[in-house]
């Protein structure tokens, strides 16, 4: 607006020279009038104008200072790098094999019968123990292998010798004898040689590991079937007693009628007999069946 005004003032000088002075003078003070006009008129404009363009600029100074503020947010947001895109492997996880042991079931075999009779030939004591007869249990604990022990075991008892229930190892024996006789007087006869035939059988049980190794539970059944065995033992030197007794007692067995000699032998043989069923019987009670030995599991 400024230069608008200024341009419509601008007058050449040569004009007042042409013209006359009277009339020069009336354009002098129309002139002065016109120039105290423009000073009142003119610098308030100006001084509007001023303030406008100064309003303008603050307005502008403050559109330009969003715009930058604005531009650096932008440019903040176009310069800052995603982050980096970051790639996880993830190994595939491996099946755990199934470690879980199943342990097998013990097959339950018959109670065995008694040891089959030696015939005996020869004068004398003639002995035979069999290598044990074994039963396969199984177990990763004491409790399991106790239980298929009670399970498998063919040591079983009805009661017939007082005690009923089922047992982990057995020893039984079959004892025979033969004798012969001599007339030495007058109805008189006498023993002249007697044989004798002992034949054992035993009977244990044979634990297999199912998990590895197990050093403890292997320990303790060491200790556990080894202190069995020695138990066991005791009933076989009982039975090997028994056997010498009948042989000592026929052998020293005294005259007797002739008619009566075979039975009253056969009789002598059989209360030994008899009394060796006794005494395995007491050996077992006494020894409370081997837990005061410490034979058990």
């Amino acid at each position: 607006m400024s230069a608008n005004r200024a341009s419509v003032w601008a007058v050449p000088s040569s004009l007042f020279k042409e013209l006359p002075s009277k009339i020069a003078d009336k354009i002098s003070a129309i002139l002065c009038i016109a120039l105290i006009l423009t000073f009142n008129f003119v610098i308030p404009a100006k001084a509007d104008s001023t303030n406008v363009s100064s309003v303008k600029k603050v307005v502008s100074s403050k559109v330009i200072h969003n715009q930058a503020a604005n531009t650096i947010s932008t440019t903040q947001q176009i310069q800052v790098a995603p982050p980096p895109t970051i790639q996880v492997t993830v190994a595939p996880v491996l099946s755990q094999p199934n470690t879980t042991v199943i342990v097998p079931t013990c097959t339950p075999i018959s109670p065995s019968a008694l040891p089959t009779v030696i015939d005996p030939e020869v004068p004398g004591l003639q002995t035979q123990v069999d290598s044990p007869t074994t039963y396969t249990v199984f177990g990763d604990s004491t409790d399991e292998i106790n239980a298929q022990i009670a399970e498998c075991t063919p040591v079983q008892s009805s009661g017939t010798d007082g005690f009923a229930g089922r047992f982990a190892a057995s020893t039984s024996n079959t004892i025979s004898w033969k004798f012969g006789y001599s007339e030495i007087g007058p109805d008189s006869c006498k023993i002249s040689y007697v044989a004798v035939s002992l034949h054992i059988e035993q009977v244990f049980p044979n634990w297999q590991p199912t998990s590895g190794q197990n050093p403890e539970l292997t320990e303790q059944w060491q200790v556990f079937i080894t202190k069995l065995h020695g138990y066991e033992e005791g009933h076989v030197t009982l039975d090997e007693q028994s056997a010498e007794k009948i042989l000592t007692d026929l052998v020293n067995f005294p005259p007797t009628a002739c008619e009566n000699i075979s039975a009253a032998g056969n009789n002598l043989a059989q209360l030994d007999m008899d009394n060796n069923l006794t005494i395995n019987t007491n050996y077992d009670i006494s020894n409370d069946f081997g837990n005061k030995e410490g034979v058990s599991l």
